[in-house]
């Protein structure tokens, strides 16, 4: 089972260009995971007590959040927020049930201490949050102050209590005080990395197994049929070791001149088991290539080996995909098996070409 690359949101506060987020940033990346940090730039204390100016940006973080998704559609993202950026993830949060995240980091926050945390995991927006507050975080403290709807999580924790949150109090923390690498790799990396599942679930986000595309699957059937078909095929005709089979004699022993390979793709999975592939064939003569003979092509009259890759009906198999959501893929196999070809380090000999199945079968018909 392969596991899914992470993805990690972070949104900075108020009077600040988020420069921990570029601390953080590598710290992300040697995990192998996708970051990003997203920035609306410098917000000015006086907006913030302003109700529609805090409004806005919770609309825009819903707007960033869905176009991150729409990037990276099967990986959900967990979340760093810090100060007026927890006020924003956790109110979108609380107003859209449809966005859903796995992991959430707050630092200093602004969110109210009675936010229901229960809801959010019940609504499986969410599988685990860590608040890391300071005791001496007074912009927390007297948040409400300016914002009614804001409150001292980041200097007293959270009032509400749930087995999926965890406060973690550091009593000589002021409001930036977690910005720095050990924090970030003691205490930040560990929780994130963590699997977990959501609420009433078992199976981890994490460790889900990834859905293969098709263009991805493609690809690799392209170099899965040129190292263990055309390679042989290419052997064989350099050691002139393929041998017409001879259904009354047996396997024939007299090599046959070959001129080289075709390959020939059909335009979807189905076309190359299909009725137009079985009408194709039999239009040539079996052989046996190799000297053990160990595997049957087909031959024309002219001296040409014919065979449509049995590794491209493979792709009918990925998560019970049609025929025609396929279609797309297929030219995914024929360009990666001709950058294959072109490439000399890989000594091929013999002249290999490429033909699409309803060509040649309107050629031939």
């Amino acid at each position: 089972m392969r596991q899914k690359r992470k993805v990690i949101i972070s949104v900075h506060g108020i009077e600040s260009q988020g420069e921990w987020q570029k601390q953080l940033a590598p710290l992300i990346s040697e995990q192998g995971w996708i970051y990003y940090p997203l920035h609306y730039g410098i917000f000015r204390g006086f907006r913030f007590v302003q109700p529609w100016q805090r409004a806005a940006q919770i609309d825009w973080f819903r707007r960033e959040f869905r176009n991150i998704k729409n990037r990276i559609q099967d990986v959900v993202p967990s979340i760093v927020a810090h100060s007026f950026g927890t006020y924003i993830a956790c109110e979108a949060l609380d107003m859209y049930d449809g966005l859903n995240v796995d992991k959430i980091i707050l630092c200093g926050s602004i969110v109210r201490r009675d936010y229901d945390w229960d809801k959010i995991f019940r609504r499986k927006q969410a599988t685990a949050v860590r608040n890391d507050y300071g005791q001496k975080d007074f912009p927390a403290r007297f948040v409400r102050v300016a914002a009614w709807d804001a409150g001292a999580s980041g200097y007293r924790g959270f009032a509400t209590q749930h087995a999926r949150l965890t406060d973690c109090p550091f009593p000589r923390y002021k409001h930036g005080s977690v910005f720095d690498y050990d924090h970030y790799e003691k205490h930040w990396i560990p929780f994130l990395d963590k699997p977990l599942a959501y609420e009433g679930e078992t199976e981890s986000l994490s460790e889900r197994e990834e859905a293969v595309s098709p263009y991805d699957a493609a690809k690799w059937s392209a170099i899965t049929y040129f190292h263990q078909y055309i390679k042989r095929v290419s052997e064989a005709i350099d050691r002139n070791e393929v041998f017409l089979l001879n259904p009354q004699a047996g396997r024939g022993n007299e090599p046959i001149a070959v001129k080289g390979l075709v390959v020939v793709i059909p335009r979807t999975p189905a076309q190359g088991v299909g009725q137009e592939a079985a009408a194709f064939y039999r239009q040539l003569q079996d052989a046996v290539m190799g000297k053990q003979h160990g595997r049957t092509v087909k031959v024309s009259a002219t001296g040409w080996l014919y065979d449509i890759p049995s590794t491209i009906n493979s792709l009918s198999f990925l998560d019970n995909r049609t025929d025609e959501e396929l279609v797309d893929a297929v030219p995914r196999f024929d360009h990666e098996l001709g950058k294959l070809l072109e490439s000399k380090r890989h000594g091929i000999k013999c002249t290999v070409r490429r033909e699409w199945l309803d060509n040649l079968v309107k050629s031939n018909g």
